[in-house]
C-alpha cells in the first residue's frame, strides 16, 4: 500500500470528520447556554 490510496481516502475522511467535530463542539457548548438560561 502506497500513499495513493490514503490520499484518495483522506479528503472524504476529512469531509466526514469536520461535521463531527462541529457537532461535538455544539453539544459541549449547549449545556453551558442551557445552564445560563436556567440559572
Amino acid at each position: 500500500m502506497g500513499r495513493a490510496p490514503l490520499e484518495g481516502f483522506l479528503p472524504e475522511f476529512l469531509a466526514r470528520l469536520f461535521p463531527a467535530i462541529q457537532a461535538q463542539i455544539d453539544w459541549r457548548m449547549a449545556p453551558v447556554f442551557l445552564d445560563r438560561e436556567v440559572i
